[in-house]
């Protein structure tokens, strides 16, 4: 069966009662279709499917929207009607003009047959588009002067005033106005969303002095609970503020503070404020001043510095080598410090000395940060007299020492000096342990630094402290830690108040 050209007729009386009634309820985009069909140049009778294509030009190359198949279509004397919807929610029927391609087959067999050329759809559909004039009219009315206009996007032109989108009958949790339009000085755009009870609850503006932009989002009583918005330094920068309270109280009423460009130096400064405390986080300054904590805010397992170890053991050791130019390693052990502190360095091992009657044999031990130096104080001599006769003395060794670190990897080192050219020394069952501490909470004295195993040297001890020596390096302990406290917390008051004062700058701003 050939199917004859389509003789095309919308009914546009059916379109233009509907849409008389598109203000009380808006059109859709269904439209109806009539037209009548020849087959073999006789009328048609029967069931035939139609599908109906949506076209940008008359060519039919540009297709809009969605295919639209109607099946079991009753034909009679050639006549049948459809409705058609092409969706889009008013996208496709815009105003510009359209063609329509019907494609036939007879109901349920065959191939479809496009009938051709596609026909242009005259105005009647378009009607759709009136279902937006009633916005139109209620926006002329409020505002004096609204265009609507489409050039490939839609603009709403606010000549005077807001415009303002109401909900006076409620629905979803009540919204009462959504303003577009300039923020009250006209320096810039806004919108304004108000709450029931008539304050503002979100306020997004565009700032003319600035051409920045800012954000706000109030309570109940039209108090600024959440601020975003620019910098006021140097090279600009976000500043952003959560507040605890209203504007009424004592102290700043900002609970959560970050400045992206802290004092225009482009780092950032977080602050986070209670009742009673303060703390903050500075990226601009380095040490124990970028971050200030309530002084028991924190304890060692909450710390990345926490006391760590680093131990070896072994029952070889080293045998050392009988000149005193020479400062042989017995052991040596790395630990890597997180940050600056003191390390506690111990060292244990077994001397196994071979003497020989007639001559003492000597040699020196101690811990160091250096592998060819023994430190004042650590050169600690372990002696056989010449007297002794020659024979294998067994003699237990330990050395320990606190040194100053900085963070990284700190090696240290277990020496031994044999001074006498006769006799041996031997070293078993060595162990070496180095302790990280971060904190000195009393006075810490180096070891003095000397040249040898003299006697005679002032820098030496003998004998222990006597009761009253123990009794002052206590006092002074405590008197340093004491001073070294309230140093710290002189210094975290000055800060506290520098970011107070900040913080009040930029909450009257």
């Amino acid at each position: 069966m050939t199917h004859k050209k389509l003789i095309r007729a919308i009914t546009c009386g059916v379109l233009a009662a509907s849409a008389g009634l598109a203000q009380a309820q808006p059109l859709t985009e269904t439209f109806t279709y009539q037209g009548r069909l020849s087959d073999n140049a006789a009328l048609a009778d029967g069931f035939y499917d139609f599908q109906f294509r949506l076209f940008r030009d008359a060519a039919a190359t540009a297709l809009l929207g969605n295919v639209i198949t109607r099946s079991n279509v009753e034909v009679v004397d050639g006549l049948f009607t459809v409705t058609v919807n092409f969706g889009g929610a008013g996208l496709l029927f815009d105003g510009d003009r359209r063609w329509l391609e019907l494609s036939v087959r007879t109901a349920g067999s065959g191939s479809y047959t496009a009938l051709s050329p596609a026909q242009e759809i005259t105005a009647a559909p378009h009607a759709t588009f009136s279902s937006f004039a009633g916005f139109a009219e209620m926006a002329e009315a409020s505002m004096g002067d609204l265009t609507d206009a489409y050039n490939n996007g839609s603009i709403l032109d606010a000549a005077s005033g807001p415009l303002q989108i109401l909900n006076s009958a409620g629905g979803l949790f009540d919204p009462a106005t959504l303003q577009l339009g300039t923020n009250g000085g006209g320096a810039g755009g806004a919108l304004i969303i108000t709450s029931s009870n008539g304050n503002e609850a979100v306020v997004a503006e565009a700032l003319g002095s600035s051409n920045s932009g800012n954000l706000q989002v109030f309570n109940a009583t039209g108090t600024p609970i959440i601020t975003a918005q620019m910098d006021g330094s140097l090279n600009n920068g976000g500043y952003f503020n959560v507040y605890r309270r209203g504007a009424s109280g004592t102290g700043s009423s900002v609970g959560f503070q970050v400045d992206g460009n802290f004092a225009g130096n482009e780092s950032t400064h977080v602050t986070i404020r209670g009742d009673a405390n303060t703390m903050t986080f500075q990226t601009h300054v380095s040490g124990d001043a970028s971050v200030n904590l309530d002084t028991d805010a924190i304890n060692a397992t909450e710390m990345l510095n926490e006391p760590g170890i680093a131990f070896q053991a072994s029952s070889s050791g080293a045998v050392l080598t009988p000149t005193a130019a020479t400062v042989d390693i017995i052991d040596q052990r790395t630990i890597n410090c997180p940050s600056s502190g003191y390390v506690l360095v111990i060292a244990s091992a077994e001397a196994q000395v071979g003497h020989i009657l007639g001559a003492d044999t000597t040699a020196n031990m101690g811990v160091s940060n250096a592998s060819g130096l023994l430190p004042g104080g650590q050169d600690v001599e372990l002696r056989i007299p010449a007297i002794l006769p020659s024979a294998t003395y067994d003699n237990p060794v330990m050395m320990h020492s606190v040194f100053s670190v900085n963070a990284g990897a700190n090696t240290f080192y277990f020496l031994g000096d044999q001074n006498s050219t006769t006799g041996s020394f031997s070293i078993f069952d060595v162990a070496m342990t180095c302790l990280f501490i971060p904190t000195a909470y009393g006075t810490i004295d180096a070891p003095a630094t000397w040249g040898g195993p003299d006697l005679d040297q002032p820098s030496q001890r003998f004998g222990g402290l006597t009761a009253a020596q123990s009794r002052a390096e206590i006092d002074r302990s405590i008197v340093d830690n004491e001073l070294r406290i309230q140093r710290e917390l002189a210094e975290m008051r000055a800060r506290i108040e520098e970011m107070e004062r900040l913080l009040d700058k930029h909450e009257q701003q």
